[in-house]
């Protein structure tokens, strides 16, 4: 038996293959699942949001995947953050399964899913993302509104 400090500490790839290995989905939990956002489709044959020791634990791969899937369909989210209007994911990212097989290859632990580094997209695909640090991911942020006339990273600071 696993408990819920050993899962935490457990790294996101190690979480995933634990969650496969040990929490298979019932039919019930099959059938009672929703499209996410209105468009994934989470196909998985394990639970990604299990119980352990009476506390909720998430897949790391489906963290990742439904966050991407609510800044591109998310309409409350393009509410409080519009630069996200018009993003898009690929089609193939629609089911969960296939972003989770990208996904495990290509996730970094603790770095973020990017789709602007490689060029500024607007579509979540394999082709266009990448796993980068949270600092980089960050420095990059547009933040015209704030910024002003100032290039991406520098501020003017009134101190």
């Amino acid at each position: 038996m696993i408990y819920f400090e050993d899962f935490i500490s457990m790294g996101a790839l190690e979480k995933t293959l634990w969650l496969e290995r040990n929490r298979p989905a019932n039919k019930s939990s099959l059938s009672g699942r929703k499209p996410v956002y209105g468009i994934g489709i989470n196909d998985a044959l394990y639970c990604v949001k299990p119980r352990l020791n009476g506390r909720q634990v998430v897949d790391p791969a489906y963290e990742t995947w439904q966050g991407m899937l609510e800044r591109a369909y998310s309409t409350k989210l393009h509410e409080k953050l519009p630069t996200y209007i018009g993003v898009k994911v690929c089609s193939e990212w629609h089911s969960f399964m296939s972003f989770r097989e990208w996904w495990m290859v290509h996730q970094v632990e603790g770095w973020h899913l990017d789709k602007d580094i490689i060029g500024n997209h607007r579509e979540y695909s394999p082709e266009k993302c990448i796993f980068v640090p949270d600092w980089i991911n960050v420095f990059t942020t547009d933040h015209r509104s704030a910024r002003g006339d100032w290039p991406i990273g520098v501020h003017f600071d009134k101190g």
